[in-house]
């Protein structure tokens, strides 16, 4: 790990290539020896900050956000739920009642995750809807009498 006054060093020596117009594979190229660890996105995470630093701008974390064991649960028997009522839910159409029957702000790509985790396959058909590979035979059925 890397002691502060080798982070000092790190970040003066890339700002100081900016303000001079370096580009930042090439900032990352001059400091790769110097800074074995350093990585090129590391290396634009620096600029960046260093940029909206310098405009006034506050410096923003991506928000994570992390749901315990039973929320978990919860989201999941209601997905299970949603889709044995109406197996054409969208997935923005899902992560929008999530929100406003449960309370929790579910992310599509967490809800593609959890989809297929609970075994719900996209499919393509005439019908537009979810199959599970335990109801492939009924759905196939039915997929076969919109066809007709």
């Amino acid at each position: 790990m890397a002691t502060f006054q080798e982070n000092d060093v790190l970040y003066k020596s890339i700002i100081a290539r900016k303000l001079s117009k370096c580009s930042g594979s090439q900032i990352h190229r001059d400091l790769q020896p110097q800074f074995p660890n350093l990585t090129y996105k590391t290396v634009l995470a620096i600029i960046r900050s260093y940029s909206l630093l310098r405009n006034g701008q506050k410096i923003s974390r991506k928000k994570s956000i992390k749901f315990n064991f039973l929320e978990m649960r919860e989201i999941r028997n209601f997905i299970r739920d949603a889709y044995s009522i109406n197996n054409e839910l969208t997935a923005p159409a899902l992560c929008k009642k999530i929100e406003n029957e449960l309370g929790y702000e579910v992310k599509l790509t967490m809800l593609k995750k959890l989809r297929r985790e609970l075994g719900f396959i996209c499919k393509s058909t005439k019908c537009g809807h979810l199959i599970r590979p335990a109801n492939k035979k009924n759905d196939f059925s039915s997929a076969l009498e919109c066809w007709r």
